[in-house]
């Protein structure tokens, strides 16, 4: 068998082996799940920022004891007056702030977002 011969037998082996990896279902069936049960919205009234309790709190994905306990830090000395307010919490950034937004509120009223989560701001006006 000469070189050319191996390399190629090499290269299918190589084709083949991705070939089988690539149509393996399960796999990417597992991940599709995962995702899909994490970022699923909730189907009840959404969480107040600025009256919920730690315990509330926790029950939000991503949020554990010290993080609810941050918010609740942040709240006394700053009240929420945007759901956006939330990323200026310590270890809050926007992966979990994009899992919280469509399950949280303000004073009872969903503040508006871009897709990308941050806050609209309003037109400037032209300067004279």
């Amino acid at each position: 068998m000469n070189l050319s011969q191996t390399l190629l037998r090499c290269l299918f082996s190589a084709a083949l082996a991705l070939g089988l990896f690539a149509s393996t279902p399960s796999f990417a069936q597992d991940v599709d799940d995962e995702v899909t049960t994490e970022t699923a919205p909730a189907t009840g009234p959404l969480l107040d920022l600025n009256s919920a309790t730690e315990a509330q709190l926790v029950d939000l994905p991503g949020i554990g004891p010290s993080k609810a306990r941050a918010i609740l830090a942040y709240r006394e000395q700053n009240p929420f007056r945007r759901v956006e307010d939330l990323m200026r919490v310590r270890g809050i950034g926007r992966g979990t702030f994009r899992q919280l937004r469509p399950l949280v509120t303000v004073n009872g009223a969903a503040q508006p977002a871009t897709p990308n989560g941050n806050a609209r701001r309003p037109a400037r006006r032209a300067s004279r």
